[in-house]
């Protein structure tokens, strides 16, 4: 009989003086009249207080007549098994039985009251027909002075779960599984991963000790078991046990004491991890080697979790932060840089772990002996292999260099199409502009060659007129085509000077007063007497000359031209030349002053035009510090303006 049938029969006992001492209360009133009320109130507490022990029982109580009828049950029985007093009261206790078990509890009921049978383990039934596994034990006794059974049944399902799912582990367990007696060490059962990872059959095994089987040396065990906890626990110890064939095996032994049907024993379970520490071994070595690669490789190179601590770097990561390597791992970027640089970090590792994809930016950097190099930076999210994303790899490499190429290939090309279209328009007007001026001569030399013994005074002028005109439209083509050679070659002087503005200006309208005089156009000057600009003079000339040329050129018969100058507010002298002229279009302003574009149109005598003198007067006034603009509306006219130094106005000239 086990400690569990030994409390039980104490429990049958005390319930049995319980209801003995009720029977002589009972008698003793009888016998006491004048102690009745007393002894009435004692009895009820008395029961009342059986009552409260009866119920505080968690195991399913029956008390049963001799016929075995239900008399009384504890609130466990009611509640547990979802039946009401009246339910059970006076019935037949094999009601809480399955029907085909009915026969077989009462059998095993008899057997238990003739001392045959110690307990019965046919699982009891709720109302609603779940079967709770129990084992009862039933005696005699009495109640209430009358011959009673006593039946107890105790829940077992916890227990019956329990070793079932000890004996799924046990067996169905991949790692070696063992029990061994604590005291001899020897085992009594293992499993079948003992014959497949350590070689030995079952019946080699059940008997012996690890020490006989050879599996571990006696130094070895007790380096083992030494590092059990106090309760004799051990957990995940690296060990190297011998297998049948003698191959070694690298195993995690865990251990600790158990009970199976109350007796106690030893629970040694063994996971072999040989391929694991060879794939470790193997991945140990790999990663030596990525670690030397990286560290010999130039770019910076960094290893982030999400969120933002760094896990690891390479030496020139660590020498562009400063620090050491071990003073980077687990720091934010905010523990490193200061707060503006990053918050731009952490930025683009948020815009990149949203995304879920490689971005990469270029960003200026400052190391911290000041240099300030631009880098390259690639950052690519990292997935564990469980497929969760677990941080970021970022790679920065310096492209200063590289860009400062770039750029200058830039400037280069740039200047080359400058060039190309300098030369394309060089060749332009030789080949267009020039050509047509001399066309006009030989023509018109021609026919007075041919006719002049015929041609009157009066033609002989017109032709004469005809030939000064185009002279002069040739000169002043071959003047601006030489000033814009000399300027591109950089080697036109620039000797500026105080200079009167409106004697300047005076000189350069004599070139074009024949021309406005046949076009019937009213010059107009209105320049103060004294106004000074400091300038080189044949750089101003030019200028002047050539927007009063176009003025009067792209003006109609009977227009007018204006030039005007003053000072503004930032002591400039701003210079306009304003025409009643055919105007431009917003695009051919646009276009003006390019080079690469054809700005070539007939004036409206049909005068010739290069588009040249335009980029002179812009590299002219650009030569003088100042700003040049034109304001224009077509079929109304233009206004082309300029600053100058004024001699009050400092200027650094190159």
């Amino acid at each position: 009989m086990n400690d569990q049938d030994k409390t039980m029969d104490k429990l049958i006992i005390e319930l049995q003086k319980l209801k003995q001492e009720i029977f002589d209360l009972k008698a003793y009133n009888t016998e006491i009249i004048s102690k009745k009320r007393g002894e009435d109130l004692l009895l009820h507490q008395t029961r009342l207080n059986f009552e409260t022990f009866f119920n505080s029982i968690n195991d399913f109580l029956f008390v049963l007549d001799l016929e075995g009828n239900i008399i009384y049950t504890n609130s466990t029985v009611l509640n547990r098994l979802g039946y009401k007093k009246k339910e059970l009261y006076g019935l037949s206790v094999l009601k809480v039985h399955a029907v085909d078990k009915q026969d077989e509890a009462f059998n095993i009921g008899e057997e238990m009251l003739n001392g045959i049978t110690e307990f019965c383990s046919i699982p009891i039934v709720t109302k609603s027909g779940v079967q709770i596994p129990v084992e009862t034990r039933i005696t005699q006794g009495v109640w209430d002075g009358e011959p009673a059974v006593f039946r107890v049944s105790k829940d077992i399902s916890k227990i019956k779960l329990s070793e079932e799912k000890f004996s799924k582990v046990f067996y169905l367990n991949p790692s070696v599984c063992g029990l061994t007696e604590i005291d001899s060490g020897k085992y009594i059962e293992v499993n079948d991963k003992f014959f497949t990872i350590l070689g030995f059959q079952k019946e080699e095994v059940i008997g012996k000790t690890v020490s006989e089987l050879g599996i571990i040396t006696p130094e070895a065990y007790k380096a083992v078991i030494s590092k059990a906890d106090k309760n004799g626990k051990i957990s995940n110890i690296k060990a190297d046990l011998k297998a049948k064939n003698g191959e070694i095996k690298h195993v995690l032994l865990s251990s600790e004491n158990i009970y199976v049907q109350n007796n106690k024993y030893r629970f040694t379970v063994v996971n072999d991890i040989t391929e694991l520490k060879k794939a470790e071994e193997e991945i140990n070595r790999q990663a030596g080697m990525i670690s030397s690669l990286l560290d010999s490789i130039p770019d910076l190179i960094f290893i982030k979790d999400i969120h933002g601590v760094y896990l690891g770097c390479n030496p020139p990561f660590a020498e562009f932060v400063g620090k050491p390597r071990n003073e980077i791992t687990g720091k934010t970027d905010h523990e490193l840089f200061d707060k503006e640089v990053a918050d731009f970090f952490r930025k683009f590792d948020k815009s990149m772990l949203e995304v879920c994809k490689s971005q990469r930016n270029e960003e200026w950097i400052t190391y911290p002996d000041g240099r300030k190099r631009l880098i390259d930076t690639l950052k690519t999210p990292y997935w564990g292999q469980d497929g969760t994303l677990t941080g970021i790899i970022g790679i920065s490499r310096d492209i200063t260099e590289r860009k400062l190429a770039e750029d200058e290939i830039k400037l280069k090309n740039k200047e080359l199409v400058k060039i190309n279209a300098e030369k394309d328009k060089f060749f332009s007007i030789i080949a267009h502009d020039l050509r047509s001026p001399f066309n006009g001569f030989l023509g018109l030399t021609e026919e007075m060659v041919m006719d002049l013994p015929n041609l009157t005074m009066n033609q002989i002028q017109k032709f004469a007129v005809t030939i000064r005109t185009s002279a002069t439209n040739l000169y002043r083509l071959l003047n601006n085509l030489l000033e814009w050679t000399q300027a591109q070659k950089g080697t036109i002087s620039f000797s500026p000077n105080n200079l009167n503005l409106l004697v300047l200006a005076d000189e350069c309208l004599i070139l074009v007063k024949e021309s406005a005089k046949m076009k019937e156009i009213d010059l107009v000057l209105d320049i103060p007497e004294k106004l000074e600009i400091f300038a080189d003079k044949n750089m101003i000339q030019t200028v002047i000359r050539n927007f009063v040329s176009n003025a009067v050129k792209f003006t109609h018969k009977g227009g007018n031209v204006s030039l005007t100058a003053k000072k503004n507010s930032n002591n400039e002298i701003e210079v306009s030349i304003s025409d009643t002229g055919i105007g431009m279009s917003a695009q051919m302003i646009e276009d003006l002053f390019r080079i690469d574009v054809q700005n070539v149109r007939k004036g409206t005598e049909g005068e010739l035009s290069t588009g040249l003198g335009l980029q002179l007067c812009k590299e002219f006034v650009e030569k003088h510090n100042g700003t040049i603009w034109v304001e224009s509306s077509e079929g109304i006219g233009t206004t082309f303006s300029f600053t100058l130094p004024s001699k009050e106005t400092i200027i650094s000239y190159q």
